[in-house]
């Protein structure tokens, strides 16, 4: 959650410096001498490989906490550009119970638009209402570019289904 912001910021093309966590690097063995058994031979333990698998495995558990964390974000970034798309479409197709499309579908699922690609993987959940925030799952960009082109298309329909409407008032 720390490096949220500076992932965003590094999204936008701007350099960012992360903090790093400070590890304890502090040695619990005791001193050089102390390793050696009274008649100066290694013990059992010196001769054990000295590798730093804790720093290391930390590392890449940070790392896949910080890729799982970014990747929970861009996914409900996605969501919330894309959800006032779908609900807008869903509602002026009626609220029907599954919508198909070239690419996608669109079912309702207990007041939930579930959003699935032609293949069937499901990519979104889309509340029927602004109450819960939409949950993306496996969205891209090429689906919020089509999404934004779908919302260009609604805009210009209902535009031209207002001018209809006016020049019928005035006749």
């Amino acid at each position: 959650e720390r490096d949220i912001p500076a992932l965003k910021a590094a999204r936008d093309g701007q350099l960012v410096k992360l903090s790093v966590l400070p590890h304890d690097k502090t040695d619990n063995s005791s001193s050089f001498s102390s390793n050696l058994d009274s008649n100066n031979q290694p013990s059992a333990k010196d001769k054990e490989p000295n590798t730093p698998q804790e720093p290391n495995q930390q590392l890449v558990i940070d790392n896949e906490l910080n890729t799982t964390q970014e990747n929970i974000y861009y996914q409900q970034e996605y969501a919330a550009r894309i959800a006032p798309t779908i609900r807008q479409f869903w509602v002026l197709n009626k609220q029907p119970q599954c919508i198909k499309g070239k690419h996608y579908s669109i079912k309702l699922e207990e007041g939930i638009l579930t959003l699935t690609r032609k293949n069937g993987k499901k990519i979104a959940d889309i509340p029927t209402d602004n109450s819960t925030p939409p949950q993306g799952f496996d969205l891209n960009e090429s689906d919020v570019q089509r999404f934004l082109e779908l919302q260009r298309i609604l805009n210009n329909h209902i535009e031209l289904q207002n001018i209809q409407k006016n020049r019928g008032l005035e006749r």
